[in-house]
């Protein structure tokens, strides 16, 4: 048969191609492209709530608040013995000292600048990380000035001597700037929120819990041991 006659030609003609299928589902072995795992970058492993989790975190997790509340209940219990020698000691000097300074006068300053800069770190290393702080970091500021507020109004209020004024007015400044914080932290925390916050954060809340939880009986050990 003649290849020119258009009869023979439209039996032999090629099958169309099928057009159904896309472009990104036919692809011949020219299309194929291969990835070189050994370069990627590595995927970080994530926990429930899709926080980064490492060792390394771990660990500041655990220890920062096991610090924080370490040098606060030995401040707060230092606090509570000068306050019983009549609040005012001192050391060294060319006059005479009716009210010596205890041999542990070192842990008020110690207490004061390593409860400030644990404070700030934590805030500002979770932050940094999620664009939120932790859960535990944010009653820090308050649990400092309330904790030392309570001391300055019972010794004020409850006392042998009546009122004195003096503690009284520090008690109500305490108070009030570790309140007003944890005023505005509370105002923007719903129960459900904070029930969503603790499940979501539960892999990285614990061990800050477990940090509190022996940090506190440590301190008063450590206190009573140096005292």
């Amino acid at each position: 048969m003649d290849p020119t006659d258009p009869v023979w030609m439209q039996m032999n003609a090629p099958p169309p191609m099928d057009t159904s299928t896309s472009s990104g589902e036919a692809s011949g072995p020219d299309d194929v492209e291969f990835v070189d795992f050994a370069e990627t970058e590595p995927v970080e492993p994530r926990d429930e709530g899709g926080v980064p989790t490492s060792l390394r975190q771990f660990g500041w997790l655990l220890l920062l608040p096991f610090g924080f509340t370490f040098l606060l209940t030995c401040l707060f219990l230092a606090m509570r013995d000068v306050m019983d020698l009549g609040g005012m000691v001192a050391i060294g000097g060319p006059y005479e000292i009716a009210h010596p300074a205890p041999g542990y006068w070192w842990i008020f300053p110690v207490s004061v600048i390593g409860c400030v800069l644990i404070t700030f770190m934590s805030m500002g290393m979770f932050s940094a990380g999620r664009g939120k702080a932790s859960l535990v970091a944010l009653f820090f500021w308050p649990a400092i000035f309330l904790s030392l507020g309570w001391n300055f109004c019972e010794y004020g209020f409850f006392n042998t001597e009546g009122l004195i004024w003096g503690w009284i007015v520090c008690g109500v400044v305490f108070v009030v700037m570790g309140g007003l914080p944890l005023y505005l932290v509370m105002r923007k925390i719903t129960w459900s929120g904070l029930l969503e916050a603790i499940k979501s954060n539960a892999r990285t809340l614990w061990p800050q819990l477990l940090g509190i939880a022996v940090g506190i009986p440590l301190g008063i050990l450590f206190f009573r041991a140096v005292s």
